[in-house]
C-alpha cells in the first residue's frame, strides 16, 4: 500500500486506438509486481479498457478537460500535486511538447516520456523511452540529464503475452490472424477479408475486434465459413499461439507478433505508424501489404506472406530482435529493483 507510485498519463479512443494504454500497461504490470503502485490519469477511456486497468490493480483518475489543452494541463498538475508520484509517464500524441511545458510537477517527481518520433515529442524529461526495433532517432539535442532508452531491448510487452516457446514456421500459412487494433477506423480487417475470401487460398482466418470497435462495423456484415470473429479476447497470447501468420498495423501488435516469431504482414491505418513500419521493413521482420486509408484498398504481397520460403526468414529475424524483457530493463533504470526471496541455507 505504500510502494513507490507511478502515474501514467494516457488515453484510448475509437479514433486514436488503444495502443498507448496497452503498451504502458506492460510497464505498469512490472512496476506493480515489484511492489509499486500505479494510477492512470485518463481523459478518454472506453469502459472495456477501464475494466482491464482495474483488473490489473491500477487505479484510475478521470480528467474532464480536452486532452492536451491548457485546462487539462492544469487539471493534471492538480492531480500530481495531490498524488506526489515518484514518476510521471506520458504516452499520448495530443500531449505535445508545449502541453508538457505547462505541467507543474512536485519537486521529487521525475518525468518519463514514451517517444515515437524524436526530441519534438518531449519537454525536459528525465527519461525517454523509444520502444522500437530500430534505434535510429537522434535525441542528442536533449539535455545531458535526459537518459535515453531506445531500441528493441526496451520494447514493452505485457506479461500475459510473453511467449513460452517458438513454433516452427512452414512455407504455407494455415491459420491467419488479423488484428487491426482497438478500433480499426479504416475497416482494414473487413477490406482484407473481402479480398481474401475471393481468393483460392485454403486458410482459416481469425479476426480480432478490439474493445473500441463499433457494434455496427463492417466486420459484422461479413458471412464466410472460413472467417471467425473474436471480440476483445481476454488474452492475446492464445491468439498468437493459435496463429502461424499474422496481419496487423505497424504498431505495438506488430512488435508482439515479432516476439512470437510469426510471419507478419503490415497494413498502414494511421500516419503515426511510419516509424515502426520503417524499422520493421529495414530489419526484414515484416512485409508491407498496403495502406487501408487509400480507396479502394488492394493489398499486395499477400501471396508471399501466405505461401513462400520468405516466411521463415521474416519470422526468424523478428523473434531474435524482440525478447520481451523491455519492461524489466526500464524498471531497473527507473530505480525500482526486483527483490526476490528464498529460504536461507547453511551456505548463507
Amino acid at each position: 500500500m505504500n510502494g513507490p507510485l507511478i502515474v501514467i498519463r494516457a488515453d484510448a479512443s475509437y479514433a486514436g486506438g488503444t495502443g498507448h494504454i496497452m503498451r504502458t500497461l506492460a510497464l505498469a504490470q512490472e512496476w506493480i509486481s515489484r511492489g509499486g503502485r500505479c494510477v492512470y490519469l485518463c481523459a478518454i477511456l472506453p469502459a472495456t479498457m477501464e475494466q482491464r486497468l482495474l483488473k490489473e490493480c491500477c487505479s484510475i483518475a478521470k480528467l474532464s478537460a480536452q486532452p492536451g489543452s491548457a485546462e487539462e494541463a492544469i487539471e493534471t498538475s492538480e492531480q500530481l500535486t495531490a498524488l506526489r508520484p515518484h514518476w510521471l509517464l506520458i504516452d499520448s500524441y495530443p500531449l505535445t511538447k508545449s502541453y508538457q511545458s505547462l505541467l507543474q510537477c512536485p519537486q521529487r517527481t521525475k518525468i518519463a516520456n514514451i517517444s515515437d518520433f524524436g526530441p519534438e515529442d518531449v519537454h525536459q524529461p528525465d527519461l525517454v523511452i523509444h520502444p522500437n526495433i530500430a534505434n535510429d532517432i537522434d535525441y542528442s539535442s536533449l539535455a545531458e540529464t535526459s537518459r535515453i532508452l531506445a531500441g528493441p531491448n526496451y520494447i514493452l510487452l505485457r506479461s500475459e503475452i510473453q511467449r513460452d516457446q517458438l513454433k516452427a514456421v512452414s512455407n504455407k500459412a494455415e491459420q491467419l490472424l488479423i488484428t487491426m487494433g482497438g478500433s480499426d477506423p479504416e475497416e482494414a480487417a473487413a477490406q482484407l477479408c473481402q479480398q481474401l475470401s475471393s481468393s483460392e487460398h485454403d486458410v482459416s482466418i481469425r479476426v480480432i475486434l478490439g474493445p473500441a470497435y463499433p457494434s455496427n462495423g463492417d466486420m459484422y456484415q461479413l458471412n464466410h465459413s472460413s472467417i471467425e470473429i473474436v471480440v476483445s479476447p481476454s488474452s492475446m497470447k492464445q491468439q498468437y499461439e493459435w496463429a502461424d501468420t499474422i496481419i496487423c498495423s505497424p504498431s505495438t501488435t506488430a512488435l508482439e507478433a515479432a516476439h512470437y516469431g510469426l510471419p507478419i504482414g503490415l497494413i498502414i491505418t494511421a500516419g503515426n505508424q511510419r516509424q515502426v513500419l520503417k524499422s520493421m521493413l529495414e530489419n526484414r521482420t515484416a512485409l508491407l501489404l498496403g495502406d487501408a486509408r487509400q480507396q479502394p484498398s488492394m493489398f499486395d504481397n499477400l501471396e508471399t506472406l501466405i505461401q513462400s520460403t520468405e516466411r521463415r526468414n521474416i519470422a526468424t529475424s523478428a523473434a531474435k530482435l524482440v525478447d520481451g524483457l523491455g519492461s524489466k530493463r526500464i524498471c531497473d533504470v527507473m530505480g525500482l529493483p526486483h527483490i526476490s526471496m528464498r529460504a536461507a541455507t547453511m551456505d548463507d
